[in-house]
């Protein structure tokens, strides 16, 4: 009896731990999706409460290319993305 027992633990341990492994596979396996977005800021004043206002709605900076003809500014074009 005691010996049905162990088995039946060693068992039901050996399946958790399958499910567990493949469960992950199909975690990490499944690709996650993207949506992009460019904000074109021209007012250096406006950056910062532009960019808290886009985190706030899920958004994540990925880039910046600063504006045309300015070699160095924050003023140009933001590149965010956030999970679909």
């Amino acid at each position: 009896m005691r010996s049905r027992i162990s088995l039946g633990l060693t068992l039901a341990t050996i399946l958790l731990a399958l499910s567990m492994v493949f469960a992950n596979q199909a975690r990490s396996s499944s690709r996650s999706s993207w949506e992009y977005r460019v904000v074109q800021v021209q007012e250096t004043q406006l950056i910062e409460q532009t960019l808290n206002k886009l985190g706030a709605e899920g958004w994540e900076l990925v880039s910046h290319d600063p504006a045309p003809g300015r070699a160095v500014t924050t003023a140009g074009f933001y590149y965010v993305k956030r999970m679909k």
